[in-house]
């Protein structure tokens, strides 16, 4: 694999039930099967992410709370990097009447 440079295209703010994500960068690497996503993900309220063919990398800058990963719970503050290997079942729950902010990558 070679450096490569991602730029941001147009961050647009989606809004969810559990909170919201901007998009900074999604690639896909053509003839590969890598690929590279980064997100501003603000957490207000419980999320059950799944489990995803990808691994992911959360760092928190913003509030507490707690990441379940499998049967494991992770106490969140600000500073906090969390990394999730592709295939395990996780979520976020937000402390009561705090929110949760983090960069995620994705990477496969």
């Amino acid at each position: 694999m070679k450096a490569m440079v991602f730029r941001s295209q147009g961050a647009a703010l989606n809004m969810k039930d559990w909170g919201s994500i901007v998009d900074l960068a999604n690639m896909k690497i053509p003839h590969d099967i890598s690929m590279f996503s980064a997100s501003i993900i603000n957490y207000e309220a419980p999320h059950h992410s799944g489990i995803h063919d990808f691994t992911e990398l959360m760092f928190f800058t913003e509030g507490a709370g707690v990441v379940k990963v499998e049967e494991t719970s992770f106490s969140i503050e600000q500073g906090c990097l969390l990394v999730i290997p592709a295939g395990m079942d996780h979520g976020v729950v937000t402390l009561k009447g705090k929110s949760l902010k983090a960069y995620v990558l994705h990477l496969k």
